[in-house]
């Protein structure tokens, strides 16, 4: 049995992202430190060719969309005077 992909994406944050993040050291690369914003700019670039190249990135982008006019639409009729947020 194949594993599924959310265990594929768990395994690699948990074996690349964290360690190289959650470190007191810089890494040093031919004797060079590279700061994490590098890191994550270059992760960033990777992921979106990613998807570009897969034909996956207008789902990706209209999902995002869909989730940020869901956000938005509960924030604004959330109403806070009564001890918490009703819709």
């Amino acid at each position: 049995m194949a594993p599924n992909l959310h265990d594929c994406l768990l395994g690699r944050i948990r074996g690349l992202v964290l360690p190289l993040f959650f470190r007191g050291d810089p890494l040093y690369i031919l004797n060079r430190p590279i700061d994490d914003h590098l890191v994550l700019a270059i992760l960033g670039v990777i992921t979106i060719v990613a998807l570009v190249l897969t034909d996956v990135w207008l789902n990706v982008l209209v999902s995002i969309l869909m989730g940020a006019l869901i956000v938005g639409l509960h924030g604004t009729r959330c109403v806070e005077g009564n001890g918490g947020f009703v819709l």
